[in-house]
């Protein structure tokens, strides 16, 4: 397995874990105070991945899947993803899907009430709606 490192000055921002077939098998992204940003995981070859992002705190503030799209070094959302706020609480659940290229669409949107847990808002897009 193959490591790269990304600095800024003495700074760590990235470091990518390849696997034999130069595709990134973990990518950790890090804020300047050194905790972790963002961890990507590879689950199938050769671009669905499972991210899991961070406050600064270290409290996790959202899971969810996205495709790395190469040709434009960036990720597009897919699946569920659920949004935490820094108490931990699910502030909400939003289901994407994308063109596999450079459209991002929500197709479902939950928004739950931290103090009540109870559902806000739950809604679909019918069309999906566009948001990249």
């Amino acid at each position: 397995m193959v490591s790269s490192k990304t600095y800024d000055g003495d700074m760590l921002i990235w470091e990518v874990l390849y696997n034999k077939n130069r595709i990134a098998k973990k990518a950790t992204e890090f804020y300047p105070t050194g905790s972790i940003k963002s961890v990507s995981t590879l689950q199938k070859e050769p671009n669905h991945y499972y991210d899991i992002e961070y406050y600064e705190s270290g409290e996790k503030q959202m899971m969810g899947e996205s495709d790395f799209i190469k040709s434009k070094q960036y990720r597009l959302r897919r699946g569920a993803a659920i949004f935490y706020t820094k108490q931990q609480k699910i502030s909400s659940i939003l289901v994407f899907f994308n063109d596999g290229k450079e459209k991002e669409y929500l197709v479902r949107e939950t928004i739950l009430d931290t103090i009540t847990d109870k559902i806000l808002t739950d809604r679909e897009y019918d069309p999906p709606a566009l948001l990249k």
